[in-house]
């Protein structure tokens, strides 16, 4: 019966934990919701459910190493995942939806409108720098689970 109560715990209890980290931390610095970041969410909870559920989630490994000691590759994927996850939103997050400055309308200052369309280019390079953070973590656990000894 405990290992219904640690399983239903561990497989309810990580992903609640998390989205309400989520909702936490996008209202308190006011941010809409992402998907680079809330993909990198996702493999924090699956990273964090492996490492409690480690001896379940070996079998799943097939290099050899990895499966004897799961802890260890669980443990760094999940350490690198959630501050992967913590610098996209706190650093990044914020650059990609500051808000623009404007020029007057009907004007063009020559120089104002060089700096906006810069700041409109480097959103988009946020917005890539975030997804890319959120493919190296995806790589990173494919890595685990799917390297052959």
């Amino acid at each position: 019966m405990s290992g219904q109560v640690t399983f239903w715990a561990i497989t309810l209890g990580v992903p609640t934990s998390a989205f309400v980290a989520n909702v936490m931390v996008r209202h308190k610095i006011r941010l809409p919701q992402s998907y680079g970041v809330d993909w990198l969410l996702l493999l924090v909870v699956m990273d964090v459910t492996a490492v409690l559920s480690a001896d379940d989630f070996a079998r799943a490994l097939s290099h050899a190493a990895f499966r004897n000691e799961p802890m260890g590759p669980f443990g760094i994927l999940a350490a690198l995942s959630a501050l992967t996850w913590l610098y996209t939103i706190l650093y990044i997050e914020p650059k990609i939806h500051k808000p623009r400055p404007r020029a007057k309308s009907g004007l063009d200052f020559g120089l104002l409108t060089k700096v906006q369309n810069s700041l409109a280019s480097s959103k988009s390079f946020w917005i890539s720098l975030s997804w890319f953070f959120a493919a190296f973590a995806s790589a990173a656990n494919l890595y685990v689970f799917t390297l052959d000894a």
